[in-house]
């Protein structure tokens, strides 16, 4: 089996196709191919990462609130990718991709009903804790294909601020959060790849909230009404802006999110 060459803003010949490694030929050049499990792990900052391929792209799409049965829009956010050199293992013939990205998201603004009754608008902001990790697996089959899966984890820390109950402002206080950080993981539906992009999906749990309320305690109110499990999320991932060597699909576009 020819070896997967490194990740590029084109597509290295080779007689096999792996879905995760999906770009337009280029010309022919030196090989870069890591051996199995080599890559370089999510540890530390994406600028202490030089040994990787810079991308950039938008991600927009809905996360589920349960308990309030509506759905806010998240993004569109600009996520900043590195991603590292191919990992090929030379016995089972699998490929092995790795991206750590830093997601960007502005704040969301939407509107639910309270319990089932009560009109409740907020703002929401998602921020980023540590590094994305993006695992790709490309499992060799007899026929000479690939089956591909994708795995996106990252955690994010949750505020929200400018609530309004049936039109009146409730003063939540600056620092109204979940107590403890989101866990996201996320799968991506179909084939995925940092230069096409792709759609992830899963469920999160909401942690219960914690300072929230000015002058009153709000804590028990948010918790009992936003936290908990299921809240289901899908996130779309357009085409990846690759700037080096030469600018490759850039500046990104912004995708259609899909519910």
């Amino acid at each position: 089996m020819t070896p997967v060459r490194s990740w590029r803003p084109c597509r290295w010949p080779r007689p096999r196709t792996v879905p995760a490694l999906a770009f337009h030929d280029c010309p022919a050049g030196p090989l870069k191919v890591g051996a199995a499990g080599t890559h370089k792990s999510a540890a530390g900052r994406l600028d202490d990462e030089p040994n990787s391929t810079p991308a950039s792209a938008y991600l927009v799409g809905y996360s589920d609130v349960q308990k309030l049965n509506g759905a806010a829009l998240v993004g569109p956010g600009l996520i900043d990718l590195k991603i590292f050199d191919a990992t090929f293992d030379p016995v089972t013939g699998d490929v092995d991709v790795v991206a750590n990205g830093q997601l960007t998201l502005p704040p969301a603004k939407s509107t639910f009903l309270t319990f089932g009754f009560m009109p409740t608008a907020a703002t929401m902001q998602l921020t980023q804790v540590g590094i994305m990790v993006i695992k790709t697996h490309s499992a060799a089959q007899p026929d000479g294909t690939y089956i591909t899966t994708t795995v996106s984890t990252v955690q994010m820390s949750l505020r929200i601020y400018e609530v309004k109950v049936n039109g009146t402002s409730l003063d939540v206080g600056p620092n109204c959060h979940t107590f403890e950080n989101l866990f996201l993981t996320l799968n991506a539906e179909g084939d995925y790849a940092a230069d096409t992009g792709g759609t992830f999906a899963g469920t999160v749990t909401i942690p219960r909230f914690a300072d929230c309320g000015v002058g009153e305690d709000l804590d028990g109110l948010f918790t009992a009404s936003i936290s908990g499990p299921g809240n289901f999320m899908r996130m779309t991932q357009g085409p990846g802006c690759f700037p080096v060597p030469v600018p490759y699909q850039c500046p990104p576009v912004i995708p259609e999110p899909k519910r």
